[in-house]
């Protein structure tokens, strides 16, 4: 990628954040405070597996595998050849190439860089006859070691044609996708309705008009104000940005790095517009949220060993009085706690029922219209024979499905997303104020002064739909109609086809409710996670340094001294993160 502004550079921000984890899990492992080491794991975890995947979609020989070469400057992944309906290939980085294909029956097996294009093109696997169902490809590029998954995916056609359960389930954790037109011709009718479904799963496009190399500047500028007027007037989008490029010329510009090579072929413009869509939709916010859980982190451990501190000075006696008034003051706030998880279950209940409602009285309401249209369709094709009318009623249902609840889904997200933004904030106070509480009460009793970070949390979900619709006639007995008369065959179909209509709309909402389903339980079981962890490891770090300081009592003036000793030596290391971590979190909001 291009060079960018180091001060709001994704890949050593992030490298910054790891290594003062590394340090608070040395401090916190040294002092017992096991919550506070499962705490910032956690966030370390999430910035360690942090991925955003960035899908290249397109129509065959559009030049969708020679773009991704030439991202990566290197030709990793085979071109020139027609990839398989069912296979997704998806790029991450690793130290070494490494090619793992998964199968559809659940097997895995590791393969040779150059064995790939057995596996993920039409001419060693034709029909996809060794059932591969997606391919992993492990390569040391840089332009993948900030988290980002290139992913290769079929053309157009055999994509969505055969509306597989694979590529819908995957474009549904697709971050942002690479639409590739090219100049030859520039935008068919079977990208422009590819469009029309892609963009229910996928909300942040980049147009790409590649092979531009292959015109005059004045042919360019006129297939590019021609290309973008047929992308919005086919497909819904506006005001698009269509960048223009020749992938090979930058593939072959990288290799030989030449720089102005590249910027001439249009990929230097297109990785900028990347870039900081990078940051300002993704990077940034897991930054912001990651140096926040840091500095929280690193203030409670500094906190718990200033209270120790103070607590080691105080005569026993008085000592373990103070220990017990504080036992008495965090078990009334144990109860706000408990309080607030019944809380959350309860409004999470409320939530699954509402979804549950919503989908019903959709269903219910769609039916007699889905009826009045079939009837309409039927009306149209009434020369269609046999077969051709059961494959028409077939594609009529699907197609009526997807109507149905595309539209619903899209309004329920938003008014979940709603929800649970008021709910995040609403539950992340609750949590604060316990810290505060928990902090105050101690504060009081050692004479310390308090000093909260306070992260936020987010409730949030991800899915990974699919519909699925049953042929008109799939088993072998529903092979008799055909030998009726057409007028009989024809009446008895759309019978038939009448009476699938609801059980066909509530058998998707079924789907769909279980998909909110396992959405609302992981999305607020991490929730609830991430919230008591920082109850608990600030309760564990104030009682483990109480606990210490008693033990403190016990040793010899030496030892008491060399305690005091590690004391201002961790209590320096927990400053100096406090300091990084301010100076990178201002830069990040800026």
């Amino acid at each position: 990628m291009p060079a960018r502004d180091t001060a709001l550079d994704f890949g050593p921000i992030r490298s910054a954040i790891l290594s003062n984890v590394e340090t608070i899990v040395r401090v916190a492992e040294e002092r017992g405070e096991n919550a506070a080491v499962e705490e910032i794991r956690e966030t370390a975890a999430k910035l360690t597996d942090n991925r955003f995947y960035l899908a290249v979609l397109g129509q065959f020989k559009r030049g969708k595998t020679t773009l991704i070469n030439g991202l990566l400057g290197v030709d990793v992944l085979p071109v020139a050849v027609v990839p398989l309906t069912s296979i997704i290939t998806i790029l991450s980085y690793g130290e070494r190439p490494e090619v793992t294909v998964h199968f559809l029956s659940g097997e895995m097996q590791g393969i040779q860089m150059q064995e790939l294009e057995h596996y993920v093109t039409e001419r060693h696997n034709p029909e996809n006859t060794k059932g591969v169902k997606h391919v992993n490809v492990c390569y040391p590029s840089p332009y993948l070691k900030d988290g980002i998954l290139l992913v290769d995916t079929p053309g157009v056609g055999s994509t969505y044609q055969h509306n597989t359960e694979v590529t819908h389930s995957f474009l549904a954790r697709v971050d942002a996708a690479i639409f590739l037109v090219s100049v030859e011709p520039p935008l068919t009718q079977a990208e422009a309705e590819f469009l029309h479904r892609a963009k229910e799963e996928v909300h942040h496009f980049f147009f790409v008009l590649n092979k531009i190399d292959l015109m005059t500047e004045a042919e360019m500028q006129e297939s590019l104000a021609f290309t973008r007027t047929q992308i919005e007037q086919q497909t819904g989008f506006a005001d698009i940005e269509l960048f223009p490029m020749s992938a090979r010329k930058a593939l072959e510009a990288k290799q030989a790095s030449d720089e102005q090579s590249l910027g001439a072929s249009g990929l230097l413009r297109f990785e900028e517009a990347l870039y900081r869509f990078l940051m300002k939709d993704k990077g940034r916010v897991l930054l912001q949220s990651s140096l926040s859980d840091v500095l929280r982190v690193a203030s409670g451990l500094r906190f718990a060993i200033e209270v120790e501190a103070k607590a080691a000075a105080v005569p026993l006696a008085e000592l373990q009085e103070k220990q017990q008034l504080l036992e008495i003051e965090l078990a009334m706030i144990e109860q706000e706690r408990s309080d607030m998880n019944v809380l959350l279950a309860s409004e999470i209940n409320r939530l699954v029922g509402e979804v549950e409602s919503d989908l019903n009285r959709r269903v219910e309401e769609s039916v007699p219209s889905v009826r009045k249209r079939l009837q309409d369709f039927y009306s149209a094709h009434a020369n269609a024979g046999r077969g051709e009318l059961g494959r028409l009623l077939d594609d009529f249902m699907k197609q009526q499905v997807e109507a149905v609840f595309n539209a619903w889904r899209l309004e329920e997200d938003h008014k979940m997303n709603m929800v649970f933004t008021a709910m995040s904030a609403r539950f992340t106070e609750k949590t604060n104020a316990i810290i505060r509480n928990i902090r105050g009460a101690t504060s009081r009793l050692f004479d310390i002064g308090v000093e909260t970070f306070e992260s936020p949390e987010s409730l949030r979900a991800e899915t990974h739909l699919y519909y699925k619709v049953d042929p008109l006639f799939y088993f072998a007995i529903d092979k008799i109609p055909f030998v009726l008369p057409k007028f009989l065959f024809r009446s008895y179909a759309l019978s038939k086809m009448q009476g699938k209509i609801k059980m066909e709309l509530y058998r998707n909402a079924g789907r769909i409710r279980y998909d909110y389903l396992e959405r609302i339980e992981k999305s607020t079981h991490d929730f609830r996670k991430a919230l008591n962890l920082k109850i608990d490891a600030t309760l564990g770090g104030i009682r483990q340094a109480i606990e210490h300081a008693v033990s403190a009592w016990r040793t010899s003036s030496e030892e008491y001294e060399r305690h005091m000793a590690t004391y201002r030596q961790r209590s320096e290391e927990l400053d100096a993160i406090v300091r990084d971590c301010r100076a990178m979190l201002q830069r990040v909001t800026a």
